[in-house]
């Protein structure tokens, strides 16, 4: 198999919470791509995406090492600025939440949101709510819950931009999470509705597509 077709296959099982056979096919796309030209190329996302699975597997120091090493190979490869680079800082500040690193997590985050920040909103749009997310998660498991609000509350405006894309809508749910534990009762009712709308638009629009 390709190792586009191993990648791809690697992250649905992973979705469908299949983390062993995720990692064979990840590691089996990393031994096909092995001494090729298009290694550099191609290696990164896949490195992110094993490291991803340690992480679920909570294997936190080996995640670190095949995130880490993701990033280093897209900026390499892309250079220090590139939109892509911001997946490896996605998964390095999602880890570093994970087991209490708060400032390191942080620190990925900003780099994350300041290189969208330079890119085009077409191409930044997704990864920059993504960003946003990740940065008031980490600042809620933090205790800084007026920060987070203020950072979600930027996530919503770009993800309303976007709220065909299922994790869209998530942020704006996670929004109205945080308005409720604020005693903003009627602004999250309000965000949850229009969450509710969204998710209702998204799944008519992936049933039609499905059925052309």
């Amino acid at each position: 198999m390709t190792v586009e077709i191993l990648n791809s296959l690697g992250v649905t099982y992973f979705r469908q919470g299949r983390s062993k056979k995720a990692e064979q096919l990840f590691q089996q796309a990393l031994q096909t791509l092995a001494g090729t030209e298009t290694f550099e190329a191609n290696a990164g996302s896949i490195l992110n995406n094993l490291g991803v699975v340690y992480y679920e597997q909570r294997k936190y120091p080996l995640a670190e090492e095949f995130v880490t090493k993701s990033l280093m190979l897209t900026a390499a490869h892309l250079g220090p600025a590139h939109p892509a680079l911001t997946d490896a800082l996605n998964s390095l500040g999602i880890l570093y939440t994970k087991i209490g690193r708060y400032s390191d997590a942080e620190a990925q985050f900003q780099r994350a949101i300041a290189i969208l920040g330079q890119s085009g909103r077409i191409v930044s749009d997704v990864r920059m709510a993504r960003s946003l997310k990740g940065l008031a998660d980490s600042y809620i498991k933090a205790g800084r819950k007026t920060e987070a609000a203020i950072v979600l509350e930027r996530a919503v405006l770009v993800a309303r931009r976007n709220l065909t894309h299922p994790e869209m809508v998530d942020i704006l749910e996670a929004y109205s999470r945080l308005l409720v534990e604020s005693g903003k009762a009627r602004e999250a009712k309000e965000i949850r509705s229009e969450a509710q709308r969204a998710r209702v638009t998204t799944a008519i629009t992936v049933r039609a597509y499905d059925q052309n």
